[in-house]
């Protein structure tokens, strides 16, 4: 048989159960209320169970899973809970997703398969992915901590601060909604040298500058909070299209995304995307570029704290680097020239190729500079 579980009718009288037969839905009534839907996009069922704690949760009945989806109402935050299986059942999918107030996202996704004994646990985070291969206990570990988190609306530096996650540079795993003291202030010379990248800067009207105060009031830092509105008085010149939430973003506009610490400018071209970054989220600040095409790709991290610049070049694996670069005084020029290079200026590949900073790269791997590391394509 196909069923998995019978739902006895007292239980279902006391959820208010309505069944549609036709459109496949189940609607119950939470104790306080609020309504669940139950949505199923096959004819096979899957057990659900419905918590008694938790509000404005839908739940995706699968084939091959469920996912538990829960929104706050004046939708600043969302969580997604996931469960799948291979239609072989030797392997199991666990998943949890978590956009924040902040519009702060963490994904946590695990593999385990039990007759091998052998799991996989990824982590994104702030655009940065990290993994770690683990038994499958261990799986069976992140899963405790996720649905802790699912059922207990954990915050992210509750979650990753799990022994679990040591794979997960400890740098990573701060509070972003605390006040940023002296030792971990904005870096003010590197910051104006990314604003000025987006030219001339307007005056804000009344109700966006009031929009970024009280935005930034929670960071209570005035030197970020004066930099935000530069920032965006520039991007208003240049017609970028404004956004201070990444889940609201449209990948096909030129943008700014702002928010506390972080900057992000993309930008289409003929050729494909350019992406600019200002991160001071964490104890280090990096400001990067990244020139993407449908065949060619390239990312340029330049940590000043740390005066090194990280190379990525793997477009399937961008967030795992290919090389550090200690920086020499030489090349500050390259990297202001590319790496704060003006929105109006156009920059290709190689021209990153070119620069000092990637010529020692190709160096430091043991290879030296051919034709052939010059792209065939912008």
């Amino acid at each position: 048989s196909d069923i998995n579980i019978i739902l006895g009718m007292d239980w279902m009288s006391a959820h208010h159960a309505k069944i549609d037969c036709f459109s496949r839905t189940v609607q119950l009534t939470h104790p306080s209320g609020k309504i669940v839907n139950v949505l199923t996009r096959v004819a096979k069922r899957q057990l659900y169970s419905l918590n008694a704690n938790q509000e404005n949760q839908t739940v995706i009945l699968r084939d091959n899973g469920q996912w538990f989806i829960k929104q706050k109402e004046d939708k600043t935050s969302k969580e997604m809970l996931t469960h799948e299986y291979s239609t072989s059942g030797d392997t199991e999918y666990y998943g949890y997703s978590l956009t924040d107030e902040d519009g702060m996202r963490l994904n946590i996704n695990t593999v385990k398969n039990e007759q091998e004994d052998t799991g996989v646990i990824s982590v994104s985070l702030y655009g940065d992915y990290y993994h770690d291969s683990v038994s499958a206990e261990e799986v069976n570990d992140t899963y405790d901590v996720i649905y802790d988190a699912y059922q207990n609306d954990r915050r992210i530096e509750e979650i990753l601060v799990n022994p679990i996650f040591d794979f997960v540079p400890s740098e990573v795993l701060f509070d972003y909604s605390t006040t940023k003291d002296e030792e971990n202030g904005v870096d003010l010379d590197s910051s104006q040298k990314f604003a000025q990248m987006l030219g001339e800067q307007v005056d804000l009207n009344d109700s966006m500058s009031q929009q970024i105060e009280e935005s930034f009031a929670r960071v209570q830092d005035d030197v970020e909070t004066s930099l935000a509105k530069q920032i965006v008085g520039r991007a208003t010149a240049q017609g970028l299209t404004l956004y201070d939430n990444p889940t609201s973003i449209n990948a096909a506009d030129n943008y700014l995304l702002y928010g506390p610490y972080y900057d992000q400018i993309h930008l289409q071209t003929d050729w494909g995307t350019r992406t600019q970054i200002r991160n001071e989220t964490g104890t280090s600040s990096s400001y990067s570029i990244e020139l993407r095409s449908s065949i060619d790709y390239v990312s340029i991290h330049y940590l000043p704290d740390d005066n090194q610049i990280v190379v990525y070049e793997n477009p399937k694996l961008p967030r795992f680097s290919d090389g550090i670069v200690k920086v020499t005084d030489e090349m500050k020029e390259d990297i202001e020239r590319t790496i704060f290079a003006p929105i109006d200026q156009e920059i290709a590949i190689k021209d990153i190729q070119s620069t000092s900073y990637y010529q020692q790269y190709l160096a430091d791997q043991n290879r030296e500079a051919t034709i052939d590391d010059v792209p065939k394509t912008r």
